[in-house]
């Protein structure tokens, strides 16, 4: 009964990208998501609007949060025009010290996909459908680093994007 967090990484316009770790998601397909959502009587939140429901308010309405992993440019180009039209909200986030998702294309064969640009960040805020979280800085597998780097990628992360946009990371 908690709310619940559906997670996406890439989108397309259509399939067949061949993506080896199988992260993709059709405009279409998204956009049909979208659609049952609304038809099930769901209500798109951010975790910002979480914290101001408050966590003793959060069963009066089916809130759901829908999230995308690092900050792909095709989150702008396919997912941000489909919450525009339907007028969902979600979350992005975003490894600011990166122009390509490395891990993804060393370990599971993706393509170096470009992340998204300053500008369209910033009109992603400016929406107030997306609500920009912090993933880390690089992207760094986190298990197998020291723990002065772990908390140098999350902290640094969320203080970087902070700064950078002049927002608060929730």
């Amino acid at each position: 009964m908690e709310v619940p967090v559906l997670m996406y990484h890439q989108f397309e316009e259509k399939g067949g990208n061949n993506s080896e770790a199988m992260m993709t998601i059709t405009a279409a397909h998204f956009e049909l998501q979208l659609k049952m959502l609304k038809l099930l009587g769901y209500t798109t939140i951010t975790f910002r609007d979480l914290e101001k429901i408050g966590l003793k308010n959060r069963f009066k309405k089916k809130y759901i949060i829908l999230t995308a992993d690092d900050g792909y440019e095709n989150n702008y180009e396919y997912m941000f025009p489909l919450l525009v039209k339907h007028n969902m909200k979600a979350v992005i986030y975003l490894a600011p010290g990166l122009d390509h998702i490395s891990f993804d294309a060393k370990n599971h064969g993706e393509r170096k996909l470009p992340l998204m640009h300053e500008s369209q960040v910033r009109e992603l805020i400016k929406s107030g459908l997306v609500e920009i979280g912090s993933h880390t800085l690089t992207h760094a597998n986190l298990p197998i680093v020291s723990n002065a780097e772990r908390v140098n990628e999350i902290r640094g992360s969320k203080e970087f994007l902070e700064r950078k946009y002049g927002i608060k990371v929730t």
